[in-house]
């Protein structure tokens, strides 16, 4: 069955939120042939869009075209669309912001790096990284440009305290420590209240951290090296606050 449509094309299409990344309208016809699309031996439900109707993968000269948040979420990603860059992102978080060519500053996302857009205002025995610093941080073999090293081979405790003055919903991240021989546990205070706890189990993979903030004030991330020894540092990265 072929029908024809009057799309905004693009390569893929987040179909089940009916919004289109634009660049030029074309007047096309697709063709819709009963398509299925089945990962890891179960088919896809693709369901309905927001106006009732079904969605549904279909072709166009030679090309197959795949709704983003059905197939991503079949494969257990999150999807987000950040309609002031017209980006699709899928999986942890929000792609970095690009910097825009003309006056090189960051372009608005989803989401922000908490070290990039404040400091903390108390910080003990753990030092922060910032995108414009260039340099990098390392959890789990991997080079992160932002997030904060806490100092636990070398204190037993320590702290950063952030003012997120109520603006932000949400903060996610990474949470680790590389070398083994040491337990670390996080605190996560929020206005005097602890809403979560990790015991970190340096030589792990690190953890990921989804917290609830919404209307919170006071941000304290506090640790302390519940082991004998001390054998890591640890980390916080990929912080992002939406």
């Amino acid at each position: 069955m072929k029908k024809r449509l009057v799309f905004i094309l693009v390569g893929v299409l987040l179909l089940s939120s009916a919004i289109f990344a634009a660049s030029f309208r074309k007047n096309i016809t697709v063709d819709y042939m009963g398509i299925k699309l089945v990962v890891d031996g179960k088919e896809v439900i693709m369901g309905n869009d927001m106006a009732g109707n079904k969605i549904e993968p279909f072709a166009y000269e030679g090309t197959t075209y795949l709704p983003v948040r059905a197939l991503a979420e079949a494969l257990g990603k999150n999807v987000q669309w950040d309609d002031a860059t017209k980006t699709i992102f899928i999986g942890d978080g929000a792609a970095a912001p690009v910097a825009d060519n003309q006056n090189n500053t960051p372009a608005p996302t989803s989401g922000q790096y908490l070290t990039d857009v404040m400091d903390p205002f108390s910080i003990e025995r753990a030092n922060v990284y910032k995108t414009s610093d260039r340099k990098s941080l390392s959890l789990a073999g991997k080079e992160y440009t932002n997030g904060v090293l806490y100092r636990s081979y070398y204190d037993r405790k320590g702290h950063t305290n952030f003012n997120l003055d109520g603006q932000y919903t949400n903060l996610t991240g990474k949470l680790g420590a590389d070398q083994e021989g040491s337990t670390i546990r996080f605190d996560f205070i929020a206005d005097g209240t602890i809403i979560q706890s990790y015991d970190i189990i340096s030589g792990q993979l690190p953890v990921d951290v989804n917290l609830n903030v919404s209307g919170v004030r006071l941000l304290e991330i506090k640790y302390e090296v519940t082991t004998n020894s001390m054998k890591s540092n640890s980390a916080f990265t990929d912080i992002m606050v939406r």
